[in-house]
C-alpha cells in the first residue's frame, strides 16, 4: 500500500499498520501513483506529477527514479496515468502532458503525442481509462472539462462522444469529472461518467448513448478538486456477479456504494478512529522539518557557505585588492554564495 504527501511517498507492506516514508529526488507535486498489472510479479510501481517528471520503481516502492520529464503548462491538473492491462507484453502507458494525451510503449522512457491536433490537447482535468480488453480493442477513453473523447485505434485518432448538453454560461457550469469502464466492458459494454451539475451518466453499449442514472445531486469529482479522489467511480471486479461500483470525491467526503449498477446509491459506514487531539506546537514542528528536511539542509547548507564567504573575504581583505567598501564586499560574497548554492543544490 502506497500513498504520497507532497514530494513524499508513505509506504506501508503490514496492512497500513505501519508506514515508511520516501522522499523523492526531485522536487515534485500534485502525485498521481500507478501500479502496474503484474505488480506481484515486476514490482513495478510509476508516480506522475505537475511538473511532468515520471518516476518510477522497480522494488515494490522501495525507491523510485525519475525517468522522463514530458513537457506539462497544465496548471494544477492533476497527472492522469493509465496502463495496459497486458504491459508485461506490449509495455503500454498512457499519460497527460502539455499536449494531451501521450503514450509509451517501452515502459515509460520515451513518449508520443497523441493529441496534437485534437481538442483534446486544450481540454482540462483530463481522466484517462483504458479498456480492460485493451491488448485486442485499443480503445480508450477519456473524459474532460471538454467533454468526453474516445480512441479505438490507441490513440491514432479521437472522436468526440456524446453524452448530455455540457452548459458553459455565466450561471451554469456543468462538465465531466472522470470517467470508468466496467472490467467486463468486453461483453456488457458499461461506461460511466461523473457529469457536475447532473449526476452520473450511463452506457451500456461502448459509449454510443448515454442515459442519466441514480441521484442527479451526486457529484463524484477527480482529486483536481478538494475533496476529491484520484478515480471518482470505481466498478467491483466481480462486477458482472454483484453489480457494485464506488463512488468517491463529494463534496462531504463521503464513500458511497452502489449494488444495482448506480441505480441507488447508500453512503458507506467508514470506520471509527480516535478523536482529533490537540498538537503541540513542537510536535508541529518535527513534522514539519520532518516532510520539509531536503529544502532545510539547502538553506542551511547555503547559509553556512554564505557565512564563510564572509568571514574568508574579511581575512583576506579582498578589499584592498578589489578596491571596494570592506563591509558592502562581504555582504556581496557573502549573499552570492548563498544564491549560487541555492541554484545548484535545486539541480541536483
Amino acid at each position: 500500500m502506497t500513498t504520497s504527501i507532497g514530494a513524499k511517498i508513505l509506504r506501508s507492506t503490514n496492512r497500513a499498520k505501519s508506514w515508511s516514508l520516501y522522499t523523492l529526488k526531485q522536487e515534485a507535486q500534485g502525485l498521481t501513483l500507478l501500479f502496474s498489472p503484474d505488480f506481484r510479479a515486476d514490482k513495478t510501481v510509476y508516480i506522475g506529477s505537475q511538473t511532468g517528471i515520471l518516476f518510477r520503481s522497480v522494488d515494490g516502492g522501495k525507491t523510485f527514479e525519475a525517468i522522463t520529464k514530458l513537457p506539462w503548462q497544465r496548471d494544477h491538473d492533476s497527472p492522469s496515468l493509465a496502463i495496459s492491462p497486458g504491459f508485461a507484453e506490449d509495455r503500454t502507458l498512457y499519460t497527460v502532458a502539455k499536449a494531451g494525451i501521450y503514450k509509451s510503449t517501452d515502459a515509460g522512457e520515451t513518449w508520443q503525442p497523441t493529441t496534437e491536433s485534437s481538442p483534446i490537447s486544450l481540454a482540462k482535468n483530463l481522466h484517462i481509462e483504458l479498456s480492460p480488453n485493451y491488448s485486442r480493442d485499443k480503445t480508450l477513453f477519456v473524459s474532460s472539462y471538454s467533454g468526453l473523447f474516445k480512441t479505438t485505434n490507441a490513440g491514432k485518432s479521437w472522436q468526440s462522444v456524446a453524452i448530455a448538453p455540457l452548459e458553459q454560461t455565466e450561471h451554469v457550469r456543468t462538465f465531466l469529472d472522470g470517467v470508468a469502464l466496467s472490467p467486463n466492458y468486453a461483453e456488457d459494454g458499461t461506461v460511466m461518467v461523473s457529469v457536475r451539475g447532473k449526476g452520473l451518466y450511463k452506457s451500456t453499449d461502448k459509449g454510443v448513448s448515454f442515459t442519466p442514472i441514480g441521484d442527479a445531486s451526486l457529484a463524484f469529482s477527480r482529486m483536481s478538486n478538494v475533496p476529491g479522489a484520484g478515480r471518482p467511480i470505481i466498478f467491483s471486479p466481480n462486477y458482472a456477479n454483484d453489480n457494485t461500483i464506488f463512488g468517491f470525491g463529494t463534496a462531504n467526503t463521503s464513500v458511497y456504494r452502489s449494488n444495482d449498477g448506480g441505480e441507488t446509491w447508500e453512503i458507506l459506514a467508514t470506520p471509527d478512529v480516535e478523536s482529533p487531539v490537540e498538537v503541540s506546537r513542537m510536535t508541529k514542528v518535527a513534522i514539519s522539518a520532518e516532510l520539509h528536511q531536503n529544502e532545510i539542509f539547502q538553506l542551511l547548507l547555503a547559509a553556512t557557505l554564505s557565512i564563510a564567504a564572509y568571514i574568508t573575504v574579511g581575512l583576506w581583505r579582498l578589499d584592498k585588492i578589489i578596491k571596494l567598501n570592506r563591509r558592502l564586499l562581504q555582504v556581496g560574497m557573502a549573499m552570492g554564495s548563498f544564491a549560487t548554492t541555492l541554484a545548484i543544490l535545486s539541480k541536483i
